[in-house]
């Protein structure tokens, strides 16, 4: 993500970015059945807009309810906190922090879903994007010390990060639901610009040879469907849709103002989302059905939505 950025700002455009949260419906009910269980109830969490440093917009994390209520801050620092991302049981949240908006330095961390016990998985002042294995055991995530790459890393903390690619950019991993597999972004194969190009590829898990699944040099943002037989992604001004072997690839979605960031609900009936980023609309939360119908505004000046995993 913060690759995009810096490309946002290098053609001038006025990216208010965030980190994202909101969606579909679910309620009292869905609640006392997650507590039944003993298990949290579903959430999503993002990045909102609460102040502004030189002119940029600086953001903490928030969670609530899937229908948008009970709005909780999570984050209270001077620092701008982005990209949550939720363990499989969903009791922790990963997320970036950097002190200052689209910062160089920044590092992963993770914490409570109640926002306590706060502490740094990262220390190389330059790592963003983390996603949580579907064990709940490792933390995947981009590291832009000498070029973007991914690494793994114990969720613990416990053991120093493993180099997952070495050819190009890589950036923005998204495990499958089986733990085997990682999509991501990569300019690895750009044949102009690379600072402005992306494709989506897939590897297995403990890295080697990858496998590219797009190649119009616009693709960004994988997420897999909970049954890890879509990957949902955007390019240009759609959301889109393919197999994980990147056949059967459509677009899901009406043109939209740079869509980012989606997220699935548990169930893979519908999808949250970003638009809005890269022009003067404040950005704004989306949710819509996995087929593109029933699609809605929940949220503005927020961002980079992640919907918990509802285990």
């Amino acid at each position: 993500m913060y690759r995009l950025r810096r490309a946002w700002q290098a053609r001038g455009l006025t990216a208010t970015v965030a980190a994202v949260a909101l969606c579909a419906l679910a309620g009292p009910t869905a609640d006392a059945a997650a507590r039944a269980q003993g298990r949290p109830a579903d959430r999503i969490a993002f990045a909102r807009v609460t102040t502004t440093v030189a002119g940029l917009p600086r953001h903490d994390i928030y969670v609530m309810k899937v229908n948008g209520a009970d709005q909780r801050r999570l984050t209270r620092t001077p620092d701008d906190e982005s990209d949550p991302a939720w363990s499989p049981d969903g009791r922790r949240l990963a997320f970036t922090r950097s002190p200052k908006p689209y910062g160089a330095k920044r590092d992963v961390f993770v914490m409570n879903a109640d926002g306590t016990g706060v502490r740094r998985l990262t220390n190389d002042g330059s790592s963003d994007d983390p996603s949580w294995s579907p064990d709940g055991r490792r933390i995947a995530y981009t590291t832009w010390t000498g070029g973007g790459a991914i690494v793994i890393v114990d969720a613990d903390g416990g053991s120093s990060g493993r180099v997952l690619t070495d050819t190009g950019d890589s950036w923005g991993p998204a495990w499958s639901p089986d733990g085997r597999r990682l999509a991501f972004a990569s300019n690895r194969d750009a044949w102009k610009d690379p600072d402005f190009w992306s494709d989506l590829y897939v590897m297995p898990a403990d890295g080697g040879g990858a496998s590219r699944l797009t190649d119009d040099g616009g693709s960004y943002d994988p997420a897999w469907s909970p049954d890890g037989r879509r990957i949902a992604f955007t390019t240009g001004r759609t959301l889109s849709m393919m197999r994980p072997s990147g056949a059967e690839k459509r677009s899901v979605s009406t043109l939209l103002d740079a869509p980012r960031s989606p997220s699935w609900s548990p169930d893979g009936r519908r999808i949250v989302f970003e638009a809005g980023l890269a022009s003067r609309q404040k950005p704004r939360i989306l949710v819509m059905n996995a087929d593109g119908t029933g699609m809605r505004t929940l949220a503005v000046n927020s961002g980079s939505p992640a919907w918990s995993a509802g285990q």
